[in-house]
């Protein structure tokens, strides 16, 4: 028989065989896209290609009840995937590629999956899919995903589940770490979590156990230990689910803010882009936040009371809407929560909503130590890095064990963050209250920083300390007038006062009320109190009592019982 008759005669097994390998490679596209490719390169005739060709074209059509053939030969590499959509209406797909899994988000031509097609399709065939084809194919990937997908919600970088906390180590293994209240471990495979992972995404190291959290400080310029104590518990409240202390390190030039920075993200949450700049539109931050789970700012000059909220609502959990490219009314929804790192020559935080949300570290001069090049330090801490990781985990995993007996009593704001940081303290060998109490006094020495740095606050008791002064031994004084009236009598005062190149001072009656009852809060602990009250006409009526002796006393008592 001759060998062209051989082959007409082995097609109809051969088609078969192809079939039922191309059903059992399904769950691995590589594997599948190997298959074919080596079917195409070998000797056989072009009929037992055409014939492979026309069975994976139908095989696609029954799976996903597709009739248009434009887009059947682009479906099959999707196959076997998982489809999932999330609560802000963004789409994907698992597949198991190269070995491991990997998450493509389903877009337009340019997205993850678009790009997925087009590698697979070229790998094959040796060219680009048609447009018309590959928008068609994207189309119906899309519409599975919303409509037979299952509900997830995408991490970055840390993922929850139950009472389990993941890491993507993002390597090309495709490795992840479950820590739990028993311990952690390195697996491979499906994770119970879906990560995103962005252009710019580093991998972490494997980590390795019996290492030391502290070892960490040698890299950082901190003199005071209490300092240290806190950027450990940091690190360590950051794994949590939120919400997030911000950590705020001021220093002078050449204090390594910058250094201490980049090391403290590389640690956790590596990324091409470790530094950035904040900007004024509000998208980039949610952008910045959807790519990396820690944001870090280099060298603010400023924060203003915009971007203040911005972080207040980075910290404990927000949103923004935006309008999407190339439409008119569609909106783009991005959710996060983030912890951040700010760092600054001037006193960044002034205002006491976002004060309270973070933890501020005073970096100190080199003065004349000892200072590593920056390739010196990368290397060192490279090598140190899986140990330091390994240390980390430990101790999360040892708040996931303490944290349900841990008392919630006299915690201050940032209460699940101070908790975890508690249930985690001994892996640091410091008591269970530790963190909920340097968490008070770091506040109440932030609160007091705002108070000094506050143009209203000083404007009043200089003020109040001229009317005492004037009155002969009174020690208190009382102001009792309508918002506006107070306003104008302070204003007058706040020109003969403040530079003249000042702008801090509320130009109306509205943006003065609306500071004023901002700080209100930390008002008591300068020794003013506010009472708003109607006058006997019913008008409304603010009483601001100044009594500075009686509240010395009181802070001071407090101060050395704490």
């Amino acid at each position: 028989m001759e060998r062209t008759e051989a082959i007409e005669h082995a097609i109809p097994f051969l088609v078969s065989l192809g079939s039922k390998l191309t059903h059992s490679l399904r769950d691995d596209a590589i594997k599948l896209l190997h298959f074919r490719t080596g079917v195409k390169k070998s000797s056989l005739s072009s009929d037992l290609d055409a014939a492979l060709k026309k069975t994976r074209q139908t095989e696609a059509q029954n799976a996903t009840g597709v009739g248009s053939v434009k887009s059947s030969g682009l479906l099959i590499y999707a196959e076997g995937g998982e489809f999932f959509h999330t609560s802000t209406e963004e789409v994907g797909c698992r597949i198991k590629d190269k070995g491991r899994y990997q998450i493509y988000m389903i877009g337009r031509k340019n997205s993850p999956m678009g790009q997925y097609l087009i590698t697979c399709y070229y790998r094959e065939c040796g060219a680009a899919p048609e447009d018309s084809k590959l928008t068609e194919a994207l189309g119906t990937l899309r519409a599975r995903a919303k409509v037979d997908g299952i509900s997830a919600e995408l991490c970055t970088r840390i993922g929850w589940k139950d009472s389990s906390i993941y890491v993507d180590l993002a390597n090309e293994a495709g490795d992840f770490v479950e820590i739990n209240a028993k311990g952690w471990r390195v697996s491979n495979g499906k994770c119970p979590v879906f990560f995103r992972r962005t252009p710019g995404t580093q991998s972490l190291p494997v980590p390795v156990g019996g290492g030391s959290l502290r070892e960490l400080l040698r890299f950082l310029n901190i003199s005071d230990p209490k300092d240290g104590n806190m950027i450990l518990g940091w690190l360590i409240g950051v794994m949590s689910r939120g919400p997030y202390g911000h950590l705020t390190l001021r220093g002078h030039r050449g204090s390594a803010k910058t250094t201490v920075t980049r090391l403290l993200k590389s640690l956790i949450d590596p990324h091409d882009r470790t530094l950035a700049e904040l900007t004024t539109d509000q998208k980039s931050l949610g952008i910045a936040a959807r790519n990396s789970h820690i944001l870090t700012f280099d060298n603010l000059s400023d924060v203003s009371n915009k971007q203040s909220d911005w972080f207040c609502r980075l910290s404990t959990g927000g949103g923004l809407t935006a309008r999407r490219l190339y439409t008119d009314d569609d909106e783009i929804v991005m959710k996060f929560r983030r912890p951040a790192i700010l760092n600054s020559i001037v006193n960044l935080v002034t205002r006491g909503d976002l004060s309270q949300r973070c933890i501020t570290i005073t970096l100190p001069p080199f003065e004349g130590r000892a200072r590593l090049t920056e390739a010196e330090l990368d290397e060192d801490f490279q090598r140190l890095h899986p140990r330091l990781l390994g240390a980390l985990l430990d101790a999360v995993s040892m708040a996931l064990r303490n944290l349900p007996n841990i008392s919630a009593a006299d915690c201050p704001r940032l209460l699940d963050f101070s908790l975890f940081m508690d249930a985690a303290a001994p892996a640091l060998g410091l008591p269970s209250d530790y963190f909920r109490n340097a968490l008070i006094e770091n506040q109440r020495q932030s609160a007091e920083i705002e108070m000094d740095e506050n143009v209203i606050v000083h404007v009043l008791k200089h003020v109040f300390d001229k009317k005492i002064s004037l009155s002969g031994g009174q020690k208190s004084y009382e102001l009792r007038a309508s918002a506006t009236n107070i306003w104008i009598e302070l204003s007058k005062v706040a020109k003969e006062i403040l530079p003249v190149s000042s702008s801090s001072w509320p130009n109306s009656t509205i943006r003065f009320s609306s500071e004023f009852s901002r700080i209100e809060p930390q008002l008591a602990d300068q020794g003013i109190r506010v009472i708003r009250t109607r006058g006997h006409r019913g008008s409304r009526l603010t009483i601001i009592t100044y009594d500075p002796t009686k509240l010395e006393g009181e802070n001071t008592a407090e101060r050395q019982a704490a």
